[in-house]
């Protein structure tokens, strides 16, 4: 009966340390994410403050 319990344990702390490993990575992403979504952003209002692009190739060209 130890033995079992001993067992039982030690997969749980496995299993603990896993998923602590998987909630670490998963916050990394998910920083990461916001970052690139916080870049994109920005990038997106800086391109709609722009003149529009011109309707011809030299237009297009010039800008």
């Amino acid at each position: 009966m130890n033995l079992c319990w001993n067992e039982i344990k030690r997969k749980s702390h496995n299993i603990r340390a896993r998923l602590e490993a998987f909630s670490d990575n998963s916050g990394k992403l998910q920083l990461s994410l916001q970052e690139i979504i916080e870049w994109l952003t920005a990038k997106d209002e800086e391109l709609s403050e722009q003149l529009p692009i011109g309707g011809d190739a030299g237009a297009v060209q010039r800008q």
